[in-house]
């Protein structure tokens, strides 16, 4: 019985799509079947928010966080970088760093080399400290990225950070460390958007930023190439 009467708006809807489908094509044979036609589809949409609303269709919610399209703009502050060049990590939002890396390292001498990274560049900071001995400190710092409104940032590729002898290999992400993400998302039907205006895809992308941040101990002499989109702090 419970299976029948939900059938009940798809029957409905089904009716009156006949008897206007009928209406239409005998009003055709008189030459007023396009105006009718519009008329019809118009009274179509209209019934179909009802029927919509009466189909026993289960709606699920979850407990992730929405933003607005405002507060996605905040990916874009570049703040970041002035802050790294500056000395201030202490002063970045802590949850930017997206990851970090500890090495035991006792040589005097270090060589930071990053492969490729003078295409599509992730700049690379370093700074002498006197704060720490025998490590070397890396952070990975991400401003969040967005799909539409909903944050993936979890989702993206991490560089790929490697100590070797007295070589420090850094290699960024998206290079060879690809990640396939499938998203969806959920909007008005077609009808609806045709009256609201809305669109299935209102902002796709924000990226935001990415940094490399890392610390050695002041004695250590180090050596890399400036082109790669490495420097020093301080």
């Amino acid at each position: 019985m419970n299976v029948a009467i939900s059938f009940l708006p798809i029957l409905l809807l089904l009716g009156i799509l006949f008897v206007l489908i009928a209406i239409i094509r005998r009003l055709n044979n008189r030459g007023k079947g396009a105006k009718w036609i519009f008329i019809g589809y118009i009274i179509l949409l209209f019934v179909s928010v009802g029927v919509y609303y009466l189909l026993p269709i289960e709606k699920k919610t979850t407990d992730s966080k929405s933003y607005s399209f405002e507060e996605t703009q905040g990916s874009y502050d570049m703040h970041l970088y002035d802050e790294i060049q500056h000395g201030r990590v202490d002063d970045i939002d802590s949850s930017f760093i997206r990851e970090s890396w500890d090495f035991q390292y006792q040589g005097e001498q270090l060589e930071i080399i990053a492969p490729e990274n003078n295409v599509n560049t992730v700049p690379i900071y370093v700074e002498k400290v006197d704060d720490i001995e025998n490590v070397i400190e890396v952070v990975f710092y991400q401003t969040p990225v967005f799909v539409e409104i909903v944050e993936v940032s979890k989702y993206t590729a991490l560089p790929d950070i490697n100590l070797s002898s007295n070589v420090l290999s850094v290699n960024k992400p998206y290079d060879g460390s690809y990640e396939s993400i499938s998203f969806t998302t959920f909007k008005q039907e077609f009808p609806f958007r045709q009256l609201s205006g809305e669109k299935l895809m209102d902002h796709t992308v924000i990226s935001g930023y990415d940094a490399i941040y890392i610390r050695v101990s002041e004695g250590i002499e180090l050596e890399f190439d400036t082109n790669m989109m490495i420097e020093t702090v301080g």
